[in-house]
């Protein structure tokens, strides 16, 4: 392009008139970079809407859910220190008075001296506390070795201690670990072992055994768990019958009905295969389990088992204790089919004996009175089956009635309800000020707007904010904003007495008695504590209904204040489809858009002043050809005027 020299030959400052008139063509890009201010601003006014909105709509959730605390209880205990509790929603009001008479305890024994060198002989002993069982093969071995094998296979239901009374003795003592006369320890030893460790007197035998063999009916064997194990549903790979024994093939397992039979105390079933057979191969672990009735349902249960003493046994009573076994289920994992030859209940007598010369604390429940009612228990903590909704715990006996005061709990439905009134606030007052169109015309309310910056929303555009909301006019804000005034200022239908059916009723209005017609109509909810812990305490059921309520009694809440704002916050919340996610995209969309028209200006402007600067350029160089063609013409005529004169 031809150099351009601005005003050389035209005399005028062509450039300048060039930048004025690409100024004037930029006109477009600086309207779409307003736009895009706006829009920025108006994204994070969304984005606020929505932080507050989610804010409100989780304070209402958990102020309407079923855990809602407006039914909460707490207990009070006069005087306090030998009685403590806690209460449920369910407790019930009133008061009661407690006398304890006796703590529970636990049974703790202790030995003779016994010298520390003492060796104990192998053998087998039983230690029982309430329906539990332990039997314990001993390696034979010290005091220290006994409490070794007792901590690690009784751990459960008693603690062993030995204690050096001198250089040569030792007292070796057990605790059972639950309180109450059921959990009184009591020993079989037929070995003697526990008699020469000092803590019984004599030797106590085993007592006999109940020995059943279960009648199973081989004959209708179902596939158990097939998708567990493949081959049940191959025809050679079905139980085979020979006589009583049941033999499985590998990779399945089946359940056989038996005759119904009870489970006992200590009850256990023992898997016995293949009927003395040396060369059967035993797995370490063999899968057998039960079908048992609870209730009206038939349940399984499936273990895998050690291989012990020559056999597998199962301890039904642990689990099932007082219901009915149905089915056996036999399984093999192994590579050779196995055969089983007999399952057996085994259900020990009731036997062990308490020491009676080596009672260190006797085994005792905990009696006491509730309005003069006798009651007995077995542990004096969290005590839940006597008064409804109330976990006692007893700290020592009481030489004069303790009185129990159950009473609605009002602090926490308080404390919800301010978190909830502060979010409905937040989000009432924000939704105003970005809706307003003239705050000029409303001079009460300007005194109470204050720029927040912490909210991170257009600081400059806050500190040169004109007259009207970033959101001026918004339709769906409005519409939100009087939605939740709406639903504030309305009447809600009452099934509980008294009848609470608009939030006046329960101490939260639009202000306080004598406010002013414009901070009313601000529409902020105001709350008077003392009316509200009065209605939460008096009438907890009442605020409830009025927060959330059931209608149609479908167990489905359809009503009330808070289920109103959810449903109307629902729409502008929801996180992709939403009123304000679709707001906040449309901003994007028009910011990405205006972003697209800006570039594509630019190069147009480039080209049009590229454009403007040729033409002036060739302006001038016609303007100085013109200049120069003038000066010529003007000399030549000056010549000619002087050559004329010359012939004259």
């Amino acid at each position: 392009m031809p150099s351009f020299i601005s005003g050389m030959h035209s005399g005028h400052d062509t450039d300048k008139v060039v930048k004025q008139l690409v100024e004037l063509e930029a006109r477009p890009i600086k309207r779409w970079e307003k736009q895009n201010d706006l829009s920025s601003i108006q994204i994070k006014a969304w984005e606020e809407v929505k932080r507050l909105s989610l804010n409100l709509q989780n304070k209402t959730k958990a102020l309407v859910s079923f855990t809602t605390p407006f039914s909460s209880k707490k207990t009070e205990f006069f005087p306090p220190g030998a009685i403590a509790g806690e209460a449920t929603r369910e407790a019930e009001v009133g008061k009661q008075k407690i006398e304890v008479s006796q703590l529970a305890t636990r049974h703790k024994v202790g030995g003779e001296k016994v010298a520390n060198n003492k060796q104990l002989n192998p053998g087998k002993f039983s230690i029982i506390s309430g329906d539990t069982r332990v039997d314990i093969d001993f390696p034979g071995g010290g005091l220290d070795s006994l409490k070794e094998s007792i901590d690690k296979y009784a751990h459960q239901i008693v603690r062993s201690f030995i204690l050096k009374v001198d250089k040569e003795n030792s007292v070796f003592s057990l605790y059972a670990e639950k309180y109450g006369v059921n959990s009184e320890l009591k020993f079989i030893d037929p070995s003697g072992i526990l008699k020469d460790a000092g803590l019984l007197d004599s030797q106590i035998p085993e007592p006999a055994s109940e020995e059943v063999t279960l009648n199973i009916a081989t004959e209708s064997g179902e596939e158990f768990q097939t998708d567990r194990f493949s081959k049940n549903s191959d025809p050679d790979s079905k139980p085979e019958i020979n006589g009583s024994t049941i033999i499985v093939k590998p990779n399945t397992a089946y359940s056989f009905p038996i005759n119904e039979v009870e489970v006992k105390k200590f009850s256990s079933l023992d898997f016995l295969i293949g009927g003395g057979d040396a060369s059967i191969s035993y797995p370490d672990y063999l899968g057998v389990g039960v079908y048992f009735k609870d209730g009206d349902e038939e349940k399984p249960r499936f273990e895998n088992l050690p291989f012990k003493n020559g056999k597998y046994t199962l301890n039904v009573s642990d689990f099932i204790k007082g219901k009915k076994i149905i089915k056996i289920i036999l399984s093999n994992t192994s590579g050779e089919p196995l055969p089983f030859s007999k399952v057996m209940m085994i259900t020990p007598g009731d036997g062990g004996q308490v020491p009676k010369t080596s009672v260190i604390i006797p085994a005792q429940n905990a009696v006491f009175k509730i309005d003069g009612i006798e009651v007995e228990r077995d542990s004096n903590e969290n005590i839940m089956d006597v008064l409804k909704g109330v976990a006692l715990t007893l700290y020592k006996t009481t030489e004069e009635p303790v009185e129990l005061h159950v009473e609605v709990d009002a602090s926490k439905g308080i404390e919800m309800i301010k978190e909830f009134v502060d979010a409905y606030n937040d989000l009432v007052k924000f939704s105003r000020e970005m809706t307003i169109v003239n705050k000029q015309d409303n001079s009460e309310y300007n005194k109470d707007t204050t720029v927040d910056t912490k909210k991170e929303i257009g600081k400059d555009y806050w500190e040169n904010k004109a007259n009207t909301g970033i959101l001026a006019s918004d339709a769906f804000l409005i519409r939100l904003y009087s939605g939740l005034r709406n639903i504030t200022s309305a009447s809600y239908p009452s099934s509980t007495e008294p009848r609470l059916k608009v939030l006046y009723d329960v101490g939260i209005t639009t202000g306080e008695v004598g406010a002013s017609w414009t901070d009313v109509n601000k529409g902020l909810l105001v709350i008077n504590e003392e009316n509200l812990k009065l209605a939460l305490t008096q009438f907890p059921d009442s605020v409830k209904e009025l927060f959330a309520s059931d209608n149609n009694h479908d167990s489905l809440t359809d009503d009330g204040v808070g289920y109103s704002i959810i449903e109307v916050l629902k729409p502008y919340t929801r996180p992709s489809t939403g009123i304000i996610a679709s707001k906040i995209k449309l901003s994007q969309n028009t910011i990405s858009e205006n972003n697209r028209k800006i570039k594509k200006h630019e190069s147009y402007l480039v080209k049009y002043e590229d454009k403007l600067k040729l033409k002036f350029s060739l302006m001038e160089k016609k303007m100085g050809k013109n200049k120069a063609m003038s000066t010529f013409l003007k000399n030549s005529l000056r010549q000619m005027r002087s050559n004329s004169k010359d012939d004259e």
